[in-house]
C-alpha cells in the first residue's frame, strides 16, 4: 500500500462528518434521547457477531457513540461489545498474516480502533457524570455472580479489557495496519491522550489501592509508554505535542510525576522526547507558575525529584539546563533541584564503587572506567568515572553553598540531602568534616525545622561514620602523627634511591664523555648537571604519586584528618545541642536526646554531663519526649544502642554495673530522675504492651522482661561482693564498688514496682535477711565517709523492706527479729560507734546517715521512742563529757552539733510516727464501727427487728463527725504540746538550749557547723508544734537578716516554706521578710527563695500582692537559672482562671516605671484642691513603696514585654490602657513617661482603646516633647490601623486612629525645636511640678475655676467596665480592707462629677483617678 493509500484520521471525533479523506461519516444520523432507533439493540447484537464492516455500519456506530450519554446501560454494553469484538477480530486477522491482509482489512481495523478509542473517551465523561455508577467498584462487581451479571454494565471492567486491547495493538508491528510501519500521529494521539487522561483524573476503578486498581494503573502506563515510542518514531511535531501534554500534566497534577518519570526512563536519555521535555522545563517561568496556589512550580519540582529517583542519569546530563532555576525566587523548585542532586550524587557514588570493584577484579589491572573525559554521552553505556566524580564534587560544592539559602525550606532540604547521603554511605569520606561544619553552623538557625535537620545530620554522621566504632580524639591524633611520619620517611627513602641512581648515571655519563671527547671544561659540565636537576625533581614527584604505599598512606591520612574535623565539630556542637534540651520546641528536645544517645555510644568526650541533663526530660509534659528520654537511657545503659529489632541487650552483669556506676556519679537532683527512669524500664518490662511505644520498642521491653530477674540477681551479687571487700579488702584485679551503689539501684526498682510483685523480684524474704546482715557487717568498720554513706543507703533499703513486710503481712518471726536487730545496730552507729571520729568531714557524713538511721529505727523497731531517748542521752553525755574534760575545741563542736541534729531529727520522726499511730488507730476504730454496723444490719435482716436505731440517729446528727473531730483534737494536743513543747519530756527540755545557740548572743556559738545544726534542729522543732513556731519566728527571721553564712540563710528560707505549709496563719505576717531574700547577694539563697515562693504561691499558701515587684526583678537576675525560674513562675501563674498576672500589673508598672530622681511632693503641696490632692496622695503613696534596684531602659522593656504578653483579653487590655494613659498624663518625670508609653505600645489595641486614646489626647500633649514617646505612640497608631472590627465600627476606628495620628504630628511640628534639641520635659501649665509652686498664690483662682468644672460628667473609667473588670481593677489599685472607707465621700464626688458640662482640663481628668484612690487617703494620712 502506497503512501497515498494510507488512511487519515481527524483529530476530533466531531470532525469525522465531512472529513475529506477515506474515513468519513457524511450520512450518519444525529441521535438524541427522543429519536434513538427502537431496533438499536438487535442491530448492535448483529454488529457484534459480524466481522464485515460497511459504510452503513460505520455511520450507525458513529451515531451510537455520539449518543452514548442517552443510551441505557444495556445498550452501552452492547455497543461496547460490538466495538471491541470488531476491533479484536480485525486486529487478529491483520497481525496473524500481515501479508495476506487486504487494504480494506487494515483500514477497517484502524477505523474500528479509532471508534473504540473515542467511545472510551466519551464513556469516561459519562461515567464521571454519574456518581451512582462511579460508586460501583471493580472488587464489588466481581463478587456479584448472579444471572443478572450478563445484562449489567460495569465500566471499570470494560475499561481494563479495552486497555488490554490497546496495549496489544501498540505492542505489535505497526506494519500490520499501516504499510509504512509508522502509525499516524492523530491515530496514536487517541491512545496516549486517553491513558494520560485516566492517569490524571484517577476515576473509579483506578483511584484505589486494590489489586485491580493497581493493575489498571500499570496497564495505562504501559500503553502510554508504547504510544510514546510510536510518536518518537514519527515526525517531530508528534513529539512536541506529546511533550506538551506530558508537561501540562506534570504541572497540573502532582501524582503524575512518577508515571512521567517512568516514561522518561523508558524513552532513554538520548531520545527526542526527553530532550524536548527537559528543554521545556528549563524554559519555564517558575515565578508565573507559583502564582495562585503555587501548585505548578511545586508539581514540576515533584517531577524532577521523581526523575532523579528512577533515572538519575537524566539529571546528571540535563542538570546544566535547569541550574538557572536555583536562582529563582520560588523556593519549591530550589528544594526540588537540591533533592534531585542528592539522588544523583548517590547514583554516581554507587557507579564509582561498582567501577572500582571491576577495576580491582580485572585480571589485566586495566582501568575499565577510563573513558573519553570530554564525552557527555552519559546514557551511552560507557561510564566515565572521572567525569562523574568531577560532576559529583561540583554538586557537593553547590549543596554546601545552598546551606545559606534565604528560605528555611531550602536550608532544611539541603540538610536532609546530606542525611540521606550519609545514611546511604554515598558521602565521600574526605567531605565528612566540611559537612559537619555545615551542620554545626545551622544549629543556630532560628527555624526549628532547620535546627532539627542539622541535629539529625550530626547524629547520622556519628551513627554511619566510616572511621571507627569508638571515636576517640587521642587515638586519631596519634594516628595522624604516625601516618605523617611514615609518609615522610617513605618520601625520604625514595628520594635517596633516586639520588643514588642519578649519581650513578652521572658518573657513567662522565666516563663516557671523557672517553669520547676527552677532558671537558668544568663550566660545561656544571651546566650539564644543572640542566638535569629539574627533570630529576619532576621524576621524583611523579614517583611519589605513583608509589602505591604513599598513595595508600595519603588516603588514610586524609581519612584521619576528616575524622578529626568531624570530631571537632561534634565537640563544639555538644554544648549547643545541650542548650536545646531546655527548648520549648518539641523537635529540638527529641533530636537532642537522640544526638546524646549516639555521642555516648561512640564515646564522645564531654557528652556524659549533658546526658545527665537529659534525665530530667522524663518529667516533661509531652509524652513523646518522655518516651524518647526513656529510649535514650535504655540505649546507653541497657542495650547496645541499636535501633528497633536490631537492638540487643547487654549481659545482665554489665547492665547492673552500668546502673550502679550511674547511681554513684549522679547528684541528688539527678538521682530522682534516674529513679523514675529505672522504675519505668522495669515497669514497662512487666507491661510490654504499654501505650505510646512503637511495636519495635515494645518488643525490646518484652525482651528485657525476661532478663530483668537476672539483672536484680546481679545487683544482689554485687552488694554481697562489695560488703565482703569492705571487710577483707578488694582483690587487686577487681574493681571495688561501694555497697551503696547496688543498694541504691535496688531501692529505685523497689520504689517503682508494685509491692505485690516484689515477693520473687527485688526484696524477697531471703534477700531482706541478706540486706540486714550486710548492714550489720558494715557496722563493724565505720571509719570513712564512704562507709557512712553505705550505712545511710542500707537504712533507706531497710525502710523499703519494712514497707514490703507491712504490705505483705509477713509473719516470719526470724525476719522480724533480724529487722529489730538491724534497728538496734543502726542506733549503735548513731550513738557509740562514731564517738572516735571528731572531725567536720565525718560529722557532715554522720548527719545524712543519722537522718535515715533514725527514720529506719522508727520504721523497724516496736518501741522507737525508747531507743530515741537512749540515743539522745548517749550523744548528750558524750558532749557533756568532752566539755567537762576540756577536750579539743573541734571535739566539743562536733559532738554538740551531733547532739542538736539528733534532737531535731528525733522531733520530726516522732511527729511522723505519731501521725502513723493516730491514722492506724482511726482506721481501726472506723473498721470496728463499720463491722458493728454490718453485724447489726445482718441481725436486723435475720430477726426482722430494728436494732441500733440510736447509732443511725447519731450518724445522721453528725455525732460520728464530732467523734472524728475529738480524735483530731486529741492528736493535735499531743503533737502541739506533748511531743516537743512540754518541758517535762526529753525532747521538750532541749529546745530552749537550741534556741539559745541559734541566738548566739555572746558569740560563743559562731562555728558554722554548730550553727547549721542548731538552726536546722530549731526549724524542725518549729515544724512540729505551732506553739514553738510562733515563739521562735521572730528569732528565726532575725537570724535570716543578720546571718553571714549563705548555707544557713538557705536552710532558713527552705524551712520557712515548710512552716508556711504547716502553719500558714502564723507565718503570714512575716511573708515580706521572705521576699527580701530575693535580693540576697548569694545566688543559692536567691534561687531557693524564689523556688519556695513559687511553690507557696502556686499552691495558694500565700498571696502575692505588693511584693510582686521583687519577683519581677528576678527576671533580670545575673543568673540564668533564677531568670528561668522567674519566667516559669509567671507562666504558671498566668494559667490560672482569673489571670492573676493581669491583676498584678498595676503595681508592677507603678513600681518599675517610677523615676527615683523625680521630685517628690510634700504634704503641703498636696492640699490645694480635692481632685489634685487625691492624685498627689496616690503619687506619694507610690513613692513610699519598698525600694528596688532601678532597671535600665533595656531591662525594663524586656521585662514588660514578657509580662504584658499575658494580657490577652480585650477587656483587660482596654482597662489597662486607660489607666496607663491617665498615669502618663500625670507623670512628673520624662523617664516614667517613656516607660509608660512603652507599656502602652506593647498592649493589644482594640476599637475601644483607640477611641479612648482619642478622647484623652489633649491631656497627653505634654508627653509629645520626647522623641522616644513619639515613636512609641507611632507604633500604637500603626497597630491601631490594623485593628479589625465590625464593618460599621471599622470606619470609626480608622477615623479615630487618623485623628490621633494627626494630633501627634501637629504637636511634634509645633515643638520641633524642642524635639530636635535635648529631650527635656517643659514646665507645662497643667503639669503637677509647675502647678505645685503656684498653689498658694492662686488658691482662690483655682477654687473659682473648680466650681463649674464639677458639673461636667467625666468618662467613667470604672463604671463602664464589666463586673469582672471591676474586681480585677480593684485588686490592681486597692487592697480589700480599704474598700469600705469613705463611701459617702465617693458618692458625693461621683454626683458632682456627673453634673459637669464644660471643657475638661488636666485637673478634671484626675477626678477619674480620685474615684479609685480616694479610699487610700485616710489610711495614708493616718500612717
Amino acid at each position: 500500500m502506497s503512501t497515498k493509500e494510507e488512511i487519515e484520521f481527524p483529530v476530533r471525533f466531531e470532525d469525522l462528518p465531512g472529513f475529506s479523506g477515506r474515513f468519513t461519516v457524511d450520512e450518519a444520523e444525529v441521535w438524541s434521547g427522543n429519536n434513538i432507533p427502537h431496533d438499536i439493540d438487535s442491530r448492535l447484537e448483529d454488529l457484534s457477531e459480524s466481522s464485515e464492516q460497511s459504510q452503513d455500519d460505520i455511520n450507525f456506530l458513529y451515531s451510537a457513540i455520539h449518543a452514548v450519554a442517552d443510551l441505557s446501560d444495556a445498550q452501552r454494553r452492547l455497543l461496547n461489545e460490538a466495538l471491541y469484538n470488531r476491533a479484536h477480530q480485525m486486529l487478529e486477522t491483520c497481525q496473524d498474516d500481515p501479508q495476506s491482509a487486504t487494504i480494506e482489512d487494515k483500514a477497517g481495523a484502524s477505523k474500528a480502533f479509532y471508534l473504540l478509542a473515542h467511545y472510551c473517551t466519551l464513556m469516561e465523561r459519562v461515567f464521571k457524570a454519574t456518581p451512582t455508577d462511579a460508586s460501583v467498584s471493580t472488587t464489588a462487581a466481581k463478587k456479584k455472580k448472579t444471572k443478572a451479571s450478563s445484562t449489567s454494565y460495569i465500566w471499570p471492567e470494560w475499561r481494563f479489557t479495552c486497555l488490554n486491547l490497546f496495549h496489544k495493538l501498540l505492542d505489535g508491528d505497526a506494519r500490520a495496519l499501516f504499510a509504512m510501519g509508522i502509525m499516524p500521529e492523530n491515530f496514536v494521539m487517541l491512545f496516549w491522550k486517553y491513558t494520560l487522561q485516566l492517569l490524571e483524573e484517577k476515576p473509579a476503578g483506578m483511584s484505589g489501592v486494590g489489586t485491580a486498581e493497581q493493575a489498571s494503573k500499570k496497564l495505562c502506563i504501559a500503553v502510554l509508554l508504547l504510544a510514546c515510542k510510536h510518536v518518537s518514531a514519527g515526525a517531530s511535531t508528534g513529539v512536541t505535542v506529546l511533550m506538551t501534554g506530558l508537561l501540562d500534566s506534570a504541572c497540573s497534577q502532582e501524582h503524575m510525576a512518577a508515571p512521567i518519570a517512568e516514561i522518561c526512563r523508558s524513552s532513554g536519555v538520548g531520545s527526542a522526547l526527553v530532550s524536548e521535555l527537559m528543554s521545556e522545563v528549563a524554559r519555564l517561568n517558575m515565578t508565573e507558575l507559583s502564582k495562585g496556589n503555587g501548585s505548578g512550580a511545586r508539581n514540576i519540582g515533584c517531577f524532577l525529584i521523581a526523575v532523579a529517583s528512577v533515572y538519575p542519569e537524566m539529571i546528571a546530563l540535563y542538570l546544566p539546563l535547569i541550574m538557572h532555576h536555583m536562582d529563582s525566587d520560588v523556593y519549591q523548585i530550589r528544594c526540588a533541584i537540591i533533592t534531585a542532586m542528592g539522588s544523583t550524587i548517590a547514583f554516581i557514588h554507587q557507579q564509582c564503587q561498582a567501577e572500582m570493584a571491576k577495576e580491582q577484579s580485572s585480571p589485566t589491572g586495566e582501568s575499565v572506567g577510563e573513558g573519553n573525559e570530554d564525552s557527555d554521552d552519559v546514557g551511552s553505556g560507557k561510564f566515565n568515572m572521572r567525569q562523574f566524580m568531577r560532576l559529583r564534587d561540583d554538586m557537593v560544592d553547590m549543596l554546601i553553598e545552598r546551606t545559606h539559602d534565604v528560605s528555611a525550606y531550602a536550608r532544611a532540604a539541603v540538610l536532609k540531602v546530606w542525611i540521606s547521603l550519609v545514611e546511604a554511605e554515598a558521602l565521600p569520606v574526605v567531605r565528612f568534616g566540611s559537612v559537619a561544619e555545615v551542620a554545626l553552623d545551622r544549629l543556630k538557625d532560628k527555624v526549628a525545622s532547620v535546627r532539627k535537620s542539622a541535629t539529625q545530620l550530626l547524629t547520622a554522621q556519628l551513627e554511619f561514620n566510616p572511621f571507627s566504632g569508638s571515636l576517640n580524639v587521642a587515638h586519631f591524633v596519634t594516628l595522624r602523627a604516625e601516618l605523617e611520619r611514615r609518609i615522610k620517611e617513605r618520601m625520604e627513602l625514595l628520594a635517596e634511591e633516586v639520588q643514588a641512581t642519578t649519581e650513578k648515571d652521572e658518573n657513567k655519563s662522565a666516563v663516557r664523555v671523557k672517553k669520547e671527547k676527552g677532558e671537558a671544561d668544568d663550566d660545561e659540565e656544571e651546566e650539564e648537571l644543572f640542566g638535569d636537576e629539574e627533570p630529576e625533581n619532576t621524576d621524583l614527584a611523579v614517583m611519589f604519586q605513583e608509589d602505591a604505599e604513599i598513595v595508600a598512606m595519603t588516603a588514610e591520612l586524609s581519612k584521619c584528618v576528616s575524622c578529626l574535623e568531624l570530631l571537632q565539630s561534634v565537640h563544639t556542637a555538644v554544648p549547643k545541642i545541650g542548650a536545646m534540651l531546655s527548648s520549648k520546641t518539641t523537635s529540638d528536645v527529641l533530636e537532642a536526646l537522640r544526638f546524646f544517645t549516639r555521642t555516648m555510644n561512640f564515646g564522645i568526650k564531654g557528652s556524659a554531663a549533658f546526658l545527665h541533663q537529659t534525665f530530667s526530660s522524663i518529667w516533661h509534659q509531652e509524652e513523646s519526649i518522655q518516651l524518647e528520654c526513656l529510649q535514650t537511657f535504655f540505649h546507653v545503659y541497657v542495650s547496645d544502642g541499636g535501633e528497633g529489632s536490631g537492638s540487643s541487650l547487654l549481659p545482665s552483669n554489665e547492665i547492673a554495673f552500668n546502673l550502679v556506676q550511674l547511681a554513684l556519679r549522679c547528684s541528688l537532683a539527678e538521682l530522682t530522675s534516674v529513679e523514675k527512669l529505672i522504675g519505668e524500664i522495669f515497669v514497662r518490662a512487666k507491661d510490654s504492651g504499654n501505650s505510646g511505644a512503637t511495636v519495635a520498642q515494645q518488643a525490646v521491653f518484652k525482651k528485657f522482661s525476661k532478663q530483668a530477674p537476672a539483672v536484680i540477681q546481679a545487683l544482689w551479687q554485687m552488694a554481697t561482693i562489695s560488703s565482703r571487700s569492705n571487710q577483707q579488702g578488694a582483690a587487686a584485679d577487681q574493681e571495688k564498688v561501694p555497697l551503696r551503689g547496688p543498694l541504691m539501684v535496688l531501692k529505685m526498682i523497689a520504689s517503682s514496682v508494685d509491692v505485690a510483685k516484689l515477693s520473687n523480684q527485688v526484696f524477697p524474704t531471703a534477700k531482706v535477711k541478706v540486706l540486714c546482715k550486710l548492714a550489720l557487717e558494715n557496722v563493724q568498720s565505720v571509719d570513712t565517709p564512704s562507709a557512712m554513706d553505705d550505712i545511710r543507703v542500707a537504712a533507706i533499703c531497710l525502710q523499703a523492706c519494712s514497707s514490703f513486710v507491712e504490705a505483705s503481712q509477713c509473719s516470719d518471726d526470724e525476719l522480724q527479729a533480724v529487722l529489730i536487730s538491724a534497728a538496734e545496730r543502726l542506733a549503735l552507729v548513731v550513738c557509740d560507734k562514731f564517738q572516735k571520729f571528731d572531725n567536720e568531714e565525718m560529722t557532715r557524713a554522720w548527719f545524712a546517715m543519722c537522718e535515715e538511721a533514725v527514720s529506719a529505727v522508727f520504721r523497724l523497731h516496736s518501741t522507737p521512742d525508747v531507743f530515741l531517748g537512749k540515743m539522745i542521752m548517749s550523744t548528750y553525755t558524750s558532749w557533756a563529757a568532752a566539755t567537762s574534760s576540756e577536750a579539743l575545741d573541734i571535739v566539743i563542736k562536733t559532738r554538740l552539733a551531733r547532739f542538736m541534729f539528733l534532737c531535731g531529727q528525733g522531733a520530726l520522726s516522732s511527729l511522723l510516727y505519731t501521725e502513723k499511730i493516730a491514722n492506724s488507730a482511726k482506721k481501726s476504730l472506723e473498721a470496728k464501727s463499720k463491722s458493728k454496723r454490718e453485724e447489726d444490719k445482718a441481725k436486723k435482716d435475720a430477726t426482722g427487728e430494728e436494732v441500733s436505731e440510736v447509732d443511725d440517729m447519731e450518724e445522721e446528727m453528725g455525732l460520728t463527725a464530732m467523734a472524728d473531730a475529738e480524735h483530731e483534737r486529741e492528736f493535735n494536743k499531743v503533737v502541739e504540746v506533748e511531743l516537743v513543747a512540754n518541758p517535762g519530756n526529753l525532747l521538750g527540755s532541749f529546745h530552749p538550749f537550741i534556741a539559745f545557740v541559734v541566738a548566739n548572743g555572746s558569740g560563743e556559738f559562731s562555728d558554722p557547723l554548730v550553727r547549721e545544726a542548731a538552726v536546722l534542729a530549731l526549724c524542725r522543732y518549729m515544724s512540729v508544734s505551732s506553739v514553738l513556731c510562733e515563739e521562735y519566728l521572730a528569732l528565726l527571721f532575725t537570724v535570716l537578716e543578720r546571718e553571714t553564712n549563705a548555707a544557713i540563710r538557705t536552710s532558713i528560707v527552705i524551712a520557712t516554706g515548710d512552716l508556711s505549709f504547716r502553719f500558714p496563719n502564723a507565718v503570714e505576717p512575716w511573708t515580706a521578710r521572705m521576699y527580701d531574700r530575693l535580693s540576697d547577694e548569694c545566688l543559692l539563697v536567691r534561687y531557693n527563695t524564689l523556688m519556695v515562693l513559687t511553690h507557696l504561691i502556686l499552691n495558694d499558701m500565700i498571696k502575692v500582692k505588693g511584693q510582686v515587684s521583687a519577683v519581677v526583678m528576678c527576671l533580670n537576675d545575673p543568673s540564668e537559672d533564677v531568670c528561668g525560674l522567674a519566667r516559669l513562675f509567671f507562666t504558671e501563674l498566668s494559667k490560672r482562671s482569673n489571670n492573676p498576672v493581669y491583676n498584678l500589673l498595676g503595681d508592677v508598672i507603678s513600681t518599675l516605671s517610677r523615676d527615683k530622681t523625680a521630685p517628690v511632693l510634700n504634704e503641703s503641696e498636696a492640699t490645694v484642691t480635692p481632685s489634685e490632692e487625691v492624685v498627689k496622695v496616690a503619687l506619694i503613696a507610690d513613692s513610699n513603696t519598698r525600694e528596688h534596684r532601678e532597671l535600665t531602659p533595656v531591662e525594663f522593656n524586656t521585662t514588660m514585654h514578657f509580662l504584658l504578653s499575658f494580657v490577652t483579653k480585650d477587656k483587660q487590655a482596654d482597662s489597662l490602657l486607660e489607666r496607663l494613659l491617665v498615669r502618663m498624663a500625670a507623670a512628673v518625670s520624662i523617664k516614667q513617661r517613656r516607660n509608660l508609653a512603652f507599656c502602652i505600645s506593647e498592649l493589644p489595641i482594640t476599637d475601644k482603646g483607640v477611641k479612648r486614646m482619642t478622647e484623652l489626647l489633649r491631656q497627653m500633649k505634654d508627653c509629645l516633647f520626647d522623641k522616644d514617646i513619639v515613636e512609641y505612640l507611632k507604633q500604637v497608631v500603626a497597630k491601631a490601623k490594623k485593628t479589625t472590627g465590625k464593618a460599621s465600627a471599622g470606619c470609626e476606628v480608622k477615623e479615630a486612629a487618623t485623628e490621633f495620628e494627626d494630633f501627634v504630628k501637629s504637636v511634634v511640628e509645633e515643638n520641633l525645636e524642642d524635639i530636635d534639641g535635648e529631650n527635656v520635659l517643659p514646665q507645662a501649665a497643667n503639669s503637677l511640678t509647675s502647678a505645685s509652686g503656684n498653689h498658694k498664690k492662686n488658691k482662690k483662682a483655682a477654687t473659682t475655676k473648680k466650681a463649674p468644672a464639677r458639673k461636667r460628667k467625666p468618662k467613667k473609667v470604672v463604671e463602664e467596665s464589666s463586673s469582672e473588670d471591676e474586681s480585677e481593677e480593684s485588686d490592681c489599685e486597692l487592697s480589700e480592707e480599704e474598700q469600705d472607707d469613705d463611701d459617702v465621700a465617693v458618692t458625693k464626688q461621683k454626683n458632682a462629677a456627673s453634673a459637669s458640662t464644660n471643657e475638661a482640663s488636666a485637673a478634671e481628668i484626675f477626678i477619674a483617678i480620685g474615684n479609685l484612690t480616694l479610699r487610700c487617703e485616710r489610711k495614708f494620712l493616718r500612717d
